[in-house]
């Protein structure tokens, strides 16, 4: 013991548990020795009529055993934390979202009035800053939402056609003021098909890679969107086998494909995938799909491929230049897993990007003739 107090150089309390211990006190406590932790327990020694005569001392090591509850504690209060964050982030979205709301309804009526072309001007301006504030502040709310655990999937029938051109649709101005050749493709078993899962949710997933697509794609460039089913073999290289895959990925964004000058009507590609669709609806099982956004926009590093579905991210530059908060991406990725998908990019700077994800859907049997 006594090499113990000399080597700290200090008695780390010994000298007055042993005081206390002699005064017929049990005493226990954590001495730092070395970079261990130990545990020492005090106990008075009596003789026949109750005298202290000496104290036993027992030393245990239980470095690891304080490091699991020091990290158990912080583990709560890092969990407690991140709580009160989402309840904040949740709370102020809805409060600032309602007058938001407000703003951009009002902002519309006053639209349909007459004005000159200086007040119109300025009222565009209103328009496009407060649905820019509008998607930030969704943004942050699904963000706040997923991480939490609070977003619920919602189960409906749809179309993949219609949910396509619908897609492009709201992106039809933006498609002809940059001049974009746009593409839509989908495989001739998805066309007649009826899904059942969460529309919203791919739409929104769709919508962020298209608006990044536009965002990013200069004046007469091109964008295709393409939606194949995958076999298990597939759907395997696609989440296990990486590199495999985004060679295939890869090929694919090198092949020039046709054209058309506007999102009209998906163009239909023939493909053997049939079976598969067939035992899918008779297993009950669902089917894999894969959708495809690409571009010929300007890239993306390698370095800023590994980290682009982090929060927050922005590849250098980006965030001045094309603005948002790097959180689109992010959702996209937390979608895409909740939803029981991946998600992924392949790209080469100066040629242009290849964003997928890929989803189990559930097939409903009725639509199937």
């Amino acid at each position: 013991m006594e090499e113990f107090i000399d080597v700290k150089g200090e008695d780390c309390g010994l000298r007055e548990s042993i005081k206390r211990t002699l005064n017929g006190e049990n005493v226990s406590a954590d001495v730092d020795y070395r970079g261990h932790i130990f545990s020492i327990h005090y106990h008075p020694l009596k003789n026949e009529r109750g005298e202290v005569t000496g104290a036993a001392v027992v030393t245990n090591d239980v470095t690891i055993q304080r490091q699991a509850e020091r990290l158990a504690v912080s583990e709560q209060s890092a969990i407690k934390v991140a709580h009160m964050k989402s309840e904040f982030l949740s709370t102020m979205s809805h409060e600032i979202r309602t007058p938001l709301n407000g703003i951009i309804g009002m902002s519309e009526l006053l639209a349909e009035t007459k004005m000159d072309e200086d007040q119109a001007k300025y009222l565009t301006i209103i328009q496009n800053s407060g649905s820019h504030l509008l998607t930030l502040i969704n943004d942050i709310l699904d963000y706040s939402k997923i991480d939490s655990g609070k977003l619920v999937l919602e189960k409906r029938d749809f179309n993949i056609v219609a949910l396509l051109e619908s897609t492009a649709s709201l992106f039809s101005q933006k498609f002809l003021s940059k001049d974009l050749k746009v593409s839509l493709i989908v495989d001739q078993n998805l066309t007649d098909l009826t899904i059942t899962a969460d529309e919203g949710r791919i739409t929104q997933i769709l919508i962020n890679l298209v608006s990044n697509a536009i965002k990013f794609t200069p004046a007469s460039g091109s964008i295709s969107i393409r939606v194949v089913p995958l076999s298990k073999k597939e759907v395997y290289i696609l989440r296990e086998d990486k590199n495999s895959m985004k060679r295939r990925l890869a090929a694919q964004l090198k092949n020039e494909i046709v054209l058309s000058e506007n999102a009209g009507a998906p163009r239909v590609i023939e493909s053997d995938a049939g079976l598969l669709i067939e035992e899918a609806i008779a297993s009950n099982e669902p089917v894999h799909v894969l959708f495809i956004v690409k571009d010929t926009g300007i890239g993306i590093s390698k370095d800023t491929e590994e980290r682009l579905f982090s929060p927050f991210f922005q590849a250098l530059g980006t965030n001045r230049k094309f603005g948002g908060t790097g959180l689109g991406l992010s959702i996209c990725k937390k979608l895409s897993e909740l939803m029981k998908g991946d998600i992924g990019v392949v790209s080469k700077e100066g040629e242009g990007s290849l964003f997928w994800f890929e989803l189990p859907l559930q097939i409903n049997p009725v639509s199937v003739t």
